[in-house]
């Protein structure tokens, strides 16, 4: 999910992909599912300072308006009708800067021990086998206000109960862990699951501010902004997380509407997983809808093409859902995915009938790709669909 960094007319920049996106609107920010934040702490420093700079610059114009109209005493200011009929500009200039504001809070996840590239918006799909979450501790985390409450689904036969239906219903006993109360380094395993399964959590925020409170009660699951009552992301997930517990790390924003957007009031780490842009998640809750061992390979592609079209996926995206299942080997018996590269490095996958049809090209090597699509065939690393 790295991509090479350009230029960007203000301080910040989303990776996405391998495509580079300048972002200046709040809720764009929020909406960009697997978008990765790249904020160095030069660029933080710069807006900081330009920030200030923009509200020196409209604090001035507002007093200097407000000396005109002569609402300041002893200023010497003019009594014209125009002056007194003219508006203050000082709140004018403050308008004008809430939006850089908005924008700054957007960019302000904490920072926290071992941080990567945190992916807001992400999914969470497993490598297969047993996951275990670790409980992280960060400095000003004791000062969240709300008590979260942590579950997951699915919930899979043998596996222990951590999960919570939602829908305002309030905490249960069975979280997973809590912000308050639960201490670094705590670990608990939440079973085995198969390799592709996506592991959605959820937080059941408790706005009482006491332990299993009144409520009011907020429900906010990782994955894409549409999972959400407000219409934002509210959880990042962390591949390149290299802090004391390793793994994958995920955190999540509790307030509504995202507020200061730190995403750091409840922080945690799993084993056996990965971050996962939205069309591989999509793709991989489509996969374990559609037989990969089908008979026929049409039979497959239409299993799919119906699945992504009630996906609740842009055309765009389901489109190119089901141009990998295309791209793949179920339904055709003794077929592999052949990774061919040529001299100049360039990998190129093709599907081939048997392992042995799968041959290197002049001065270049081939390999049987290690999954059934030519989506993901070839990737040495990363999320994949099985």
């Amino acid at each position: 999910m790295h991509a090479a960094k350009s230029a960007c007319p203000r301080a910040y920049r989303l990776l996405h992909g391998n495509a580079v996106a300048c972002v200046h609107d709040s809720k764009a920010l929020a909406r960009l599912g697997g978008a990765v934040l790249d904020r160095s702490p030069i660029q933080m420093t710069r807006a900081k300072i330009g920030l200030a700079v923009m509200v020196a610059v409209a604090m001035a114009a507002g007093l200097k308006s407000w000396v005109l109209a002569g609402l300041i005493p002893g200023s010497g200011g003019g009594t014209s009708v125009k002056a007194q009929q003219r508006p203050p500009s000082l709140l004018k200039g403050l308008l004008l800067v809430i939006p850089v504001l908005l924008v700054t809070n957007a960019f302000a996840i904490d920072p926290y021990p071992g941080e990567g590239h945190p992916a807001i918006g992400a999914s969470v799909i497993t490598n297969g086998g047993d996951v275990k979450a670790t409980f992280i501790s960060v400095p000003g985390e004791a000062s969240a206000l709300y008590y979260d409450y942590l579950y997951v689904e699915p919930l899979l036969p043998g596996n222990p109960d951590f999960s919570n239906r939602g829908g305002g219903t309030g905490e249960t006993p069975n979280f997973i862990f809590v912000n308050h109360g639960s201490t670094a380094g705590q670990v608990v395993d939440l079973g085995t699951f198969p390799a592709g399964t996506e592991l959605v959590f959820h937080v059941v925020a408790d706005t009482s501010g006491r332990p299993f409170g009144p409520g009011p009660y907020l429900d906010w699951y990782t994955g894409p902004a549409s999972r959400n009552a407000d219409g934002f992301a509210h959880a990042w997930v962390d591949g390149a997380y290299t802090g004391p517990y390793g793994g994958t790390a995920v955190g999540f924003e509790d307030l509504a509407g995202l507020g200061a957007a730190n995403y750091g009031d409840i922080l945690y780490t799993f084993t056996n997983v990965l971050p996962c842009d939205a069309q591989t998640a999509t793709r991989a809750r489509i996969d374990a809808q559609c037989d990969c061992g089908v008979p026929t390979h049409g039979k497959y592609v239409r299993c799919v093409a119906r699945a992504a079209k009630t996906a609740a996926v842009s055309k765009t995206l389901a489109r190119t859902i089901v141009k990998c299942a295309a791209k793949s080997t179920c339904g055709r018996s003794g077929f592999v995915t052949c990774c061919r590269t040529n001299k100049k490095g360039v990998t190129k996958c093709s599907i081939k009938h048997g392992a042995a049809q799968c041959k290197a090209p002049k001065d270049g090597r081939a390999r049987v790709g290690s999954h059934a699509s030519c989506c993901d065939a070839c990737a040495a690393t990363g999320c994949s669909v099985p």
